[in-house]
This record gives structure tokens, C-alpha cells and sequence, in this order.
């Protein structure tokens, strides 16, 4: 739903959207007061840095996508602002817990990304002034939020809509247009992780168009669950069994297990 405000619509947030700007809001708060309150051993550890992480520091991909640089209010804005004007959408068609695994899925896709990119710099030019993405720490939420901005995008892929400043466009080519700014904004070298961006769009584009679903996780995990739930019912039989034929007043049933406690049709051994 949208209310109107002056004429201008403004989507009203859904509880996923809020929730995850009072996430955001949190975290980047607590981080500044860990930096101010000499626990800057602790906030250094929450950005993510491929070298950290791929020594055990595995909780930097989440921790990362959720915290912002106290010096860059404008970032924490900014993010927050595109989350809510592209996230609003993407929560109405897949609805609130889909929302959040997907800004989850595409913050973690940009963090593979950083990491990935990362390792080969080291492994291949160490020494070179690229060399510094294995050392450095990355953080913001502008790849988790491109995420959302790119499976809106692939949402509508082909419809057409009226944008601030660029008027009405192709909704992929202003996806394109995201693109092309973040590959230029990479070749200029500047203190921004382009490669978590373009990371965390590819997967929101990807979840956009169909061709990864938020419940993949959800429902590999409860598959898990249930052969757990069944192979757990399994052996409680077998031990109701056992109890009713081996223990008791009574002794087992020969005429059903035999002289010598196996089945006659070959069933399981019970002792």
C-alpha cells in the first residue's frame, strides 16, 4: 500500500522493511559506542576482512552488512532510504520473512564477492596496491540493499517506470544504469567496496527473475528436519517394539520371532 503525501506517493514501509532499518539503526549506533567506549578491539573484528574470515573470523559477512561507519552518516541514510523505497515492493510479492532472507542472501553474496576477490589479489599480485583488499575491512549494508534494489528490478524487468531525475525508463535499464555506475566507480580507486555492491545486486537480480528462491535454505533445512523427525519416529518403533516383545511378564512371541530371536521373514535382530 502507498499513502499519499501533497500528491506524491510514498510507499508506507511493510514490518520486514521496518524491521530491518531498526536493525541497521541498532547496530550502527552499538558500533559507535564500542568505538567510543574503548572497545575498539571488539568493533575492529566486525567488518568484514577476507584475511580475518578465512581465519576464523566467520561471523564478519553478517556482522558487516549490518554496521556503518560512524564518521558516514549520509551512508547509513542513504542505504536505509533506497532500502525502503525498492523494499516495499519485493515485501508485498514475497512477503516479510522472504524479504529478510533475501536482503540476507544478497549481503552475503557481496561479502563472497569481497572475500573471493580478495584471496586471488593475494595469491596473485601480493605486493601490488590491489593487494590491500585482503587486509581491508569492508562494511556498510549497500550490498545487502542493492540486493533488494536489483530483485525489484528483476521483479519488473520489463515495465516501465518514471524515475527521479531520469524520468520514465526500462526498469533494466536503470538496473543497467547501477551497473555501469558502480564499474566506474571501481576504476577509480576510491574507499568504496564496488565489488560487494555488484555482488549483492547479481543476487537480487537473480531472486528478481526466478531463478533463485528465498525458501531454497528453508526448505533444504526442513527436509533435514523431517528425515530427522522420521528416522527419530523409526527408532522409537523399534524400541516400543522391543520393549512389548523382549521385556515384561510375558516372553517374546516364538511363534513370531523364532527359537532364536530372529524374524522368519527376515526382519531386524532384536537382542
Amino acid at each position: 500500500m502507498s499513502q499519499a503525501y501533497g500528491g506524491l506517493y510514498i510507499p508506507r514501509p511493510g514490518r520486514g522493511i521496518i524491521g530491518l532499518i531498526v536493525a541497521n539503526v541498532v547496530a550502527w549506533i552499538a558500533y559507535m559506542l564500542m568505538l567510543r567506549l574503548g572497545l575498539s578491539d571488539i568493533a575492529a573484528r566486525l567488518p568484514l576482512t577476507p584475511a580475518e574470515f578465512l581465519t576464523g573470523d566467520l561471523w564478519q559477512p553478517l556482522t558487516a552488512m549490518f554496521i556503518h561507519s560512524p564518521a558516514a552518516t549520509g551512508h547509513l541514510l542513504m542505504n536505509m532510504l533506497f532500502l525502503w523505497i525498492f523494499g516495499v515492493e519485493v515485501e508485498q510479492v514475497y512477503g516479510t520473512r522472504s524479504l529478510v532472507m533475501i536482503y540476507l542472501a544478497c549481503g552475503l553474496a557481496g561479502a563472497a564477492v569481497v572475500v573471493l576477490l580478495g584471496l586471488v589479489v593475494w595469491l596473485l599480485a601480493p605486493t601490488s596496491s590491489l593487494g590491500l583488499l585482503w587486509i581491508s575491512g569492508t562494511l556498510g549494508a549497500s550490498g545487502a540493499v542493492l540486493g533488494i534494489t536489483g530483485c525489484w528490478g528483476g521483479m519488473l524487468w520489463h515495465q516501465t517506470r518514471s524515475f527521479l531525475f531520469l524520468g520514465p525508463m526500462r526498469v533494466r535499464t536503470f538496473l543497467f544504469i547501477i551497473v555501469g555506475i558502480q564499474l566506474l566507480g571501481a576504476l577509480s580507486y576510491d574507499n568504496v567496496s564496488y565489488s560487494s555492491h555488484l555482488g549483492g545486486l547479481a543476487a537480487g537480480v537473480a531472486f528478481g527473475r526466478g531463478w533463485l528462491r528465498p525458501g531454497m535454505v528453508t526448505d533444504w533445512l526442513d527436509r533435514r528436519k523431517l528425515r530427522r523427525l522420521k528416522a527419530q519416529q523409526a527408532r522409537r518403533r523399534g524400541h516400543l517394539e522391543l520393549l512389548d516383545g523382549g521385556l515384561g511378564d510375558h516372553p517374546p512371541d516364538n511363534g513370531r520371532y523364532g527359537d532364536n530371536g530372529h524374524s522368519d521373514d527376515n526382519g531386524p535382530l532384536y537382542h
